[in-house]
């Protein structure tokens, strides 16, 4: 862009940490954002919080006024995504939303980003009924929320000073849209990842902190003792540092100790890893098709998606801090989880809420009845009108032809699919009796 700013209020680095998204996944209008909260800030530190507003109550210092850009831009990237009511609400059903409503809130932001670019270019009337959107459902909002919760100052909506401050910034975001916009949101979806990119490799600190430098320049030459310590931090220690970086993010904090926690009770619990330096590309491979499943049993696979952009973000920082840099082998499993978990979920708990418990009991363990527990492999869906399937038993390397699975979820089931189930034999011929779960083609090799 055209600017160069004199101060980096948030740096790239920060930025993308903060944002709630993996670098892969940031677009324009996310670059255009992060250009505005720099830009924000050195305005406001040049022309609004000048020598003589020292004394006022509304005065914040450097990383205040970064704080509150950053806010600032979290709520006009909100409010650009948002229909009506673009207030933000920890409690919204924002990370219940399901793909079709995904796809639906990025059609909006498109259309409101036209309307905005309207706005602008149509004369007069139509950029104050922008503004008026602008005040009502950013601004003001914002700056109360922040002063109270940031600076423990509170103001009323029609504090006067409260209200300059207010005016001042909504002037700068129009400008700023005007003489920087045009590019960004000409294409607000288009990846920005190359943006980012060339702004994080001129960051000296992107993917270290400085403790983290200093450990490196301390590692002992080739051939000398190595203090084993440097190379073992406590996975739930680690999980806590994130945790505490993030704990000023309200979005989804429900939803992120959640996900956070399953991934440490699948290392810890599960794994047996206990040194986040123990940690490989099969594990997260395990835990998106194996464990994920289990833990989404009950609920809703609307969720898997912010459930994963926040483990996104979790990996994202790992690599930042520790240099542990699992980012591409998380994308690969993320394709896999987006195309697959869903359908296989969805299926689990449908057959559920259909689960005849007195036909199971009644044959369970029944020394009569010839039974077979183990995984199985759908090798051919042989009849979706009479539910017959061709399994491989992985246990036994056996093949089964011609299996009868009653349930409807049959119509769902994809050659490749694993049932974690418990066959009988009736009248010669066999049939699934109880599915226990089920699994998507690539959690084979930790099933079998």
């Amino acid at each position: 862009m055209s600017e160069k700013y004199h101060k980096t209020y948030i740096s790239a680095r920060e930025f993308v940490e903060s944002w709630d998204k993996e670098i892969y996944e940031l677009t324009n209008l996310d670059f255009f954002i992060y250009l505005l909260v720099n830009h924000l800030g050195n305005q406001l530190d040049s022309h609004f919080f000048r020598t003589d507003k020292k004394a006022s109550r509304l005065h914040l210092n450097f990383e205040n006024i970064g704080t509150l850009c950053f806010n600032l831009g979290d709520s006009f990237e909100y409010f650009l995504r948002s229909d009506r009511n673009p207030h933000r609400d920890e409690d919204s059903n924002y990370d219940r939303d399901d793909l079709a409503d995904l796809q639906e809130n990025e059609e909006k932001m498109i259309q409101r980003i036209r309307t905005l670019k309207s706005f602008l270019s149509d004369g007069v009337i139509r950029e104050q009924d922008f503004r008026v959107e602008l005040m009502e459902h950013v601004v003001i909002d914002t700056l109360l929320q922040f002063y109270s919760e940031e600076i423990g100052v509170e103001f009323d909506e029609d504090d006067l000073e409260l209200i300059e401050l207010a005016d001042f910034i909504e002037d700068v975001i129009i400008a700023f849209i005007r003489k920087e916009g045009g590019s960004l949101l000409q294409h607000p979806g288009d990846p920005a990842i190359n943006h980012f990119e060339e702004l994080l490799d001129g960051d000296e600190t992107f993917g270290k902190d400085e403790a983290w430098e200093e450990q490196e320049e301390e590692l002992p030459g080739e051939g000398e003792w190595v203090d084993e310590e440097h190379f073992f931090e406590p996975v739930e220690e680690v999980v806590k540092q994130f945790l505490e970086s993030n704990r000023q993010k309200k979005k989804n904090r429900g939803l992120e100790h959640d996900a956070i926690f399953d991934f440490q009770e699948f290392l810890v619990d599960r794994s047996g890893v206990t040194n986040i330096f123990e940690l490989g590309e099969e594990h997260l491979l395990e835990f998106f098709t194996v464990f994920t499943v289990q833990k989404f049993v009950h609920i809703e696979s609307a969720q898997l998606g912010r459930y994963f952009h926040i483990l996104a973000r979790f990996f994202f920082w790992l690599n930042t801090v520790f240099g542990l840099d699992f980012r591409e082998s998380f994308k690969k499993n993320y394709r896999i989880a987006r195309t697959d978990l869903p359908r296989i979920v969805d299926a689990l708990n449908q057959y559920l809420e259909e689960y005849d418990l007195l036909e199971v009991l009644l044959s369970r363990d029944n020394p009569d009845v010839q039974q077979l527990s183990s995984f199985f492999e759908v090798q051919r869906i042989r009849s979706k009108f009479s539910r017959t399937l061709d399994l491989e038993d992985l246990r036994l390397n056996s093949f089964l032809e011609n299996i009868h699975f009653p349930a409807s979820i049959h119509a769902r089931l994809k050659p490749g699919d694993i049932l974690q189930a418990t066959l009988v034999q009736r009248d010669q011929k066999w049939e699934v009796l109880e599915l226990h779960f089920l699994y998507p083609k690539y959690a084979k090799p930790f099933l079998s």
